[in-house]
């Protein structure tokens, strides 16, 4: 046997032996993959996979393994959340409706009394027309906003003039400012105003936001509506207790209530939903809080500023 003969063999020899060390480091490496995958499926760890032996193939396997790793334990994280979340939803919204009930149901109870006055019996009527009248307004806000987390179709853009708007709320929330004995500082440019969006939903806009400033305001109400660069401001601002910079993040988070206790007079749901339909008319919303005052301000683009198309959602 020649030397080039001899030369083959030997090559071949090393190319086999080369395979069969690199097969077997294939498979101790695949093997410590299974036995690190199935310790992360059964323990609550945020281990990753590592690689024993380095080679190439793997090291790749393992990047594209630890990135699904990642994303399952992010999609757990945020079903968690979320559940919990809906869970807390679940029971604020049954106090919230069952607080007003509840004294609805304790005053509808001594209206049967024989013994109560007519003065006393008008007065309770009135209470329970009141709470009533709340069930219906946390109901309808409910409502509006499971339509708008299932898609429903409900969004019709037009054009819209918000100065003639906002006076047509104002003057429906005429009784809420009297009864509270306070007459709101109104600052209203006297022109037209017109915006793309849809009339209802911009109706919900200011409904919600004066109903939260009216609901949990101490006082001092001022309502303005001005032109800005490029379209409009509208805010309302009111007296009010200390607010941290937090706090003023989260009143736009459904279900968010500042008082713990949850007095029923609001799902926590109006903000979240005017948050909601601004941002689909291409606006902002934002709170502050200043020397006492806290404040609601929306900015809506005029008309000529918005998109050929319309708004997806």
């Amino acid at each position: 046997m020649g030397y080039i003969q001899i030369g083959i063999i030997i090559i071949l020899f090393l190319v086999v032996l080369f395979l069969l060390v690199d097969i077997h480091f294939y498979r101790r490496n695949i093997m410590a993959f299974q036995k690190q995958l199935f310790k992360i499926m059964r323990e609550d760890t945020n281990a990753i996979v590592r690689v024993d032996i380095p080679q190439k193939d793997i090291i790749a396997l393992s990047d594209v393994i630890n990135q699904l790793i990642k994303r399952n334990r992010e999609t757990l994280v945020a079903a968690e959340r979320l559940d919990q979340s809906f869970r807390e939803s679940i029971t604020n919204v049954s106090h919230d409706l069952r607080t007003p009930l509840t004294t609805a149901g304790g005053y509808l109870g001594m209206i049967k009394d024989p013994d109560l006055s007519q003065e006393e019996r008008l007065e309770y009527i009135e209470i329970i027309e009141e709470r009533q009248d709340m069930v219906r307004k946390l109901l309808d806000q409910l409502f509006y906003y499971a339509r708008m987390e299932a898609g429903k179709d409900f969004w019709h853009e037009k054009r819209i003039d918000i100065h003639k708007l906002l006076l047509e709320i104002l003057a429906m929330y005429y009784n809420d400012f009297e009864i509270k004995e306070i007459e709101p500082e109104i600052q209203i440019t006297d022109c037209k105003m017109m915006i793309w969006g849809d009339e209802d939903g911009m109706r919900r806009i200011f409904s919600n936001i004066i109903s939260n400033g009216l609901a949990h305001g101490k006082g001092a109400y001022q309502v303005k509506l001005l032109p800005v660069e490029n379209g409009f401001e509208f805010s309302f601002s009111n007296a009010s207790e200390s607010m941290e910079k937090e706090e003023l993040l989260l009143i736009f988070q459904r279900f968010y209530c500042k008082d713990t206790s949850r007095t029923g007079k609001s799902t926590g749901l109006g903000l979240a939903i005017a948050k909601e339909l601004v941002e689909r008319m291409q606006g902002r919303i934002w709170a502050e809080y200043e020397n006492g005052v806290f404040s609601i301000r929306v900015f809506l683009p005029e008309e000529k500023m918005k998109n050929t198309k319309p708004v997806a959602f």
